[in-house]
């Protein structure tokens, strides 16, 4: 993977430490807000826009087939920004020292997947 010039908007793109430079986020086994198999999600703020509250899905990548995978997934959800039922995606980063994907989404207030699914409701 090597470095490509950062664009402005959301894009997807490879960088070298911009996701750092551009978001504020505690990071930390303490401040996740929820996890999965292959993702941990944080809360985030922009820096120039710290009003706008976001998540970050922070994913390490294992090779440029996972790398591809990320890539599909940005723009399958920016597809889908439209859909009211779907998170907007923001941005999408792949920071090529640490070999981290970083998924930037709307942060929407609410129940849980989990515990919707345990209300039984339809």
């Amino acid at each position: 993977m090597s470095p490509s010039t950062k664009k402005s908007g959301s894009s997807f793109g490879i960088y070298d430490n911009a996701f750092v430079t551009d978001y504020e986020c505690e990071m930390g086994p303490k401040t996740a807000i929820g996890s999965g198999c292959s993702s941990t999600v944080y809360a985030c703020r922009k820096r120039n826009e710290l009003t706008q509250p976001l998540v970050v899905k922070v994913s390490r990548l294992v090779d440029d087939q996972h790398l591809s995978l990320c890539k599909t997934e940005f723009e399958l959800l920016k597809r889908l920004e439209e859909n009211p039922g779907v998170v907007n995606v923001k941005a999408c980063y792949v920071e090529i020292q640490t070999n981290l994907y970083y998924l930037v989404m709307e942060r929407v207030h609410g129940r849980s997947l989990e515990m919707f699914v345990q209300s039984g409701e339809q």
